[in-house]
């Protein structure tokens, strides 16, 4: 698995193992791996079945479960919508954006319940009038974190008319 200096969010490259997950967005669990901080990979052999993989330090798995994080666009606001399924610990949730998915902004924080067994909803609502990326970096209560996957959105007004003359048109 290669991945690029910049993103990495200040994480030491030789504590980088592998975390699989069946659905991208829970249940992730570390399945060990070799660092290789010189050539930007984590390597793992034996692997027999297709998952979603990420690399990250050994201990930054958080006790949360995220059951959904959706971003759709009505006029030039983004609405952000995501679930828990649990929640342990959890301080907070970080809003963040970027417009090349690679540098990115905390828009806001926004408070977690902390420990919950049962699903809680939560929103944050962005004024976009173009294509941003969004993402959540939910830190735990002792400053451990993990990134949620990536949402797309475009709020581009991109509504064209046109118009012919004279009719019928000719070259």
């Amino acid at each position: 698995f290669r991945y690029l200096d910049v993103e990495l969010n200040a994480v030491d490259e030789n504590t980088l193992n592998l975390w699989r997950s069946v659905n991208g967005s829970s249940g992730w669990a570390s399945v060990g791996g070799v660092a290789n901080a010189a050539q930007n990979s984590v390597t793992l052999n034996g692997l027999n079945d297709l998952s979603w993989f990420t690399p990250a330090p050994s201990n930054a798995a958080l006790p949360i479960i995220l059951a959904s994080f959706t971003a759709t666009c009505a006029n030039n606001q983004v609405t952000l919508n995501w679930q828990t399924k649990q929640e342990q610990n959890t301080n907070r949730f970080e809003v963040q954006s970027s417009i090349g998915g690679s540098i990115w902004t905390t828009l806001a924080s926004v408070n977690a319940k902390g420990n919950s067994s049962t699903p809680v909803d939560y929103s944050y609502t962005d004024i976009s009038s173009g294509r941003k990326f969004y993402r959540l970096r939910i830190v735990d209560n002792d400053g451990s974190f993990s990134l949620s996957p990536v949402e797309t959105v475009d709020c581009s007004d991109k509504k064209w008319t046109i118009t012919a003359r004279p009719n019928p048109v000719r070259d």
